[in-house]
């Protein structure tokens, strides 16, 4: 359970640099202070222009630059506020959690129903997500998370415990979060930002990555953090901290995290996790793929992207079909091809229990069910599986091995226009 203090707050913790590999094999942490204003806010902020030339090493002036390669206004963006999110649930058996069964999963005797493809503790509940439009065609994603267990109570249960005793506790239970994400997309342009932070954060009133301002005591939402966190130095280090205090700087993201490993299909990944929440968006399989900003070219070197795909398969009547697992998406050749194709298929599992299965849908998320299908029994569906798309997914695997085999495609999606589709030469090949 959670030991909130006043020295949590005031005593800042550590931000962690969590490396987003799937399968979870590859979680590095490393220490980076969490920046905080030098003193308290005390008085209405004076903006200050972000420095020029430091889009590497400095947020605001990166959240600009994007804001110039997506097209956006140059207006501050408004501030965000995790618990306006939807809540990411967290069930056992399709239950919600309880004090009882909650001890269970902490304790790993059991597991959770869809637990998340990231970080150490995949079942770990409180956890929001929410949408936003920045443009008619630029999208904006923030995740607020827990990464560790802490309570099972849900955002209501929390915010009925802090209004009938708002104390620092009740109040940390309710707003205090440990990791933060947020994507900057274009819908026709490809073109993509990323920014987070991990370490003790405020979920209340979270500036946009663009904000050079400090916040007021009387732009907090309701409810407003307790008298003794109010002000003074550990206002500052609670609440009132600009974009370069809630998020960390494009180089440290770059060097220290790895987001496009798991989001190598596209900007926005799904999961049965997320997708409880909100339907995520499909990558049109011709749009490119942009990350903006030259301290993330490191990331097109350490970890090069390309869609992998096949050659048309047999349809057993002397034609051919095009491989079906890429005919709505892509297959990104990083974590996609390494974990998530075969959990999505229920050929694998994450490193973390999970219940069930529960039915059909719940071991194998794709493709997504018809109707009809959804009215066959386990076994037919299995059988059924198998004949449409088993021979589509055993070649796809073996390409997803070796692009370069006989029957393997790949495409270079990291420029624009996209890269032509490359056929593997062999020797070997992918039957």
């Amino acid at each position: 359970m959670r030991q909130a203090t006043k020295a949590r707050w005031s005593i800042i913790a550590q931000a962690v640099i969590v490396v987003l590999l799937q399968g979870f094999t590859a979680c590095i942490l490393a220490k980076l202070n969490s920046p905080a204003p030098a003193s308290p806010p005390t008085g209405p902020a004076v903006p200050v222009a972000a420095p020029v030339g430091l889009e590497e090493s400095d947020v605001i002036a990166y959240a600009q630059s994007c804001k110039r390669e997506l097209k956006l206004p140059a207006d501050v963006l408004p501030p965000w506020n995790c618990l306006a999110g939807i809540e990411l649930p967290v069930t056992i058996n399709e239950q919600p959690l309880t004090e009882a069964n909650y001890k269970q999963l902490t304790g790993n005797q059991i597991g959770c129903d869809r637990p998340s493809w990231l970080g150490s503790i995949p079942c770990a509940n409180y956890g929001f997500v929410q949408h936003r439009a920045l443009s008619d065609d630029v999208d904006a994603y923030m995740i607020c998370r827990d990464q560790n267990f802490t309570n099972y109570k849900d955002r209501a249960t929390r915010l009925k415990d802090f209004l009938a005793s708002s104390g620092v506790d009740s109040f940390n239970a309710y707003f205090a979060f440990d990791s933060l994400g947020m994507i900057w997309t274009g819908k026709t342009s490809g073109k993509t930002c990323f920014f987070d932070f991990v370490g003790q954060v405020y979920g209340g009133y979270v500036p946009s990555p663009d904000d050079e301002r400090v916040p007021q005591y009387s732009e907090l939402p309701d409810p407003k953090p307790p008298t003794e966190l109010s002000t003074g130095q550990i206002a500052a280090n609670v609440w009132g901290r600009n974009a370069r205090g809630a998020w960390r700087a494009p180089n440290a993201v770059a060097n220290g995290d790895s987001c496009i490993v798991c989001h190598d299909n596209g900007p926005i990944k799904g999961s049965p996790w997320m997708e409880q929440a909100i339907k995520v968006p499909v990558t049109p399989p011709n749009l490119p793929y942009l990350v903006v900003g030259k301290a993330f070219e490191v990331w097109k070197q350490k970890y090069p992207i390309r869609a992998i795909s096949t050659a048309p398969l047999s349809d057993g009547k002397g034609g051919t079909t095009p491989q079906a697992c890429t005919a709505c998406h892509r297959i990104g050749s990083q974590s996609t091809c390494q974990y998530s194709m075969g959990y999505s298929v229920g050929k694998s599992s994450p490193q973390a229990k999970v219940t069930g299965p529960l039915n059909w849908a719940h071991a194998v998320w794709m493709p997504p069910q018809s109707d009809d299908d959804k009215a066959k029994g386990f076994d037919a569906q299995t059988q059924l599986f198998q004949s449409k798309y088993g021979a589509h997914y055993d070649r796809l695997a073996c390409c997803c091995k070796n692009p370069n085999a006989i029957n393997c495609t790949s495409q270079d999606v990291t420029v624009s226009p996209i890269g032509s589709v490359v056929a593997g030469t062999g020797p070997d090949v992918c039957p």
